[in-house]
């Protein structure tokens, strides 16, 4: 199985080809077609899996990755973010901020470290 993606803003005709009509739009090619199917699932990462092994028979799952981000206290701050041999990004938070109270409403782990580890994965991602 491939996992593809398209940058449809750039690439217009694909995106007309193909009747996108917003972002992100999935697009499921079953072997030996060349017409898609639209994808009709879940937005989580869990969904997405799930619907795939359903249409193709595998059994995949998610491995969940341990967080990057560490949890910075006034006890350990100095130590951790002023560290002279690292560069560090922190995120400040507080529980009654509007994105926060989104991530929350979105997302299935742990919210307190959820934007950096959104932040940390795309980093990590752009290696």
């Amino acid at each position: 199985m491939v996992i593809a993606k398209v940058d449809a803003d750039a690439e217009r005709s694909l995106g007309e080809r193909f009747e996108v009509k917003g972002f992100p739009t999935l697009k499921w090619f079953p072997k030996g077609s060349t017409s898609p199917e639209d994808y009709d699932g879940g937005r989580t990462a869990d969904t997405i899996v799930s619907w795939v092994n359903g249409k193709t028979g595998l059994t995949r799952k998610i491995k969940k990755t341990p967080s990057a981000v560490v949890e910075l206290t006034a006890a350990n701050f100095d130590s951790i973010a002023m560290d002279p041999t690292k560069d560090v990004l922190v995120g400040f938070t507080a529980p009654w901020c509007g994105h926060w109270q989104v991530l929350r409403k979105k997302r299935t782990r742990d919210v307190k470290t959820d934007l950096l580890c959104t932040a940390s994965h795309l980093f990590m991602q752009a290696k």
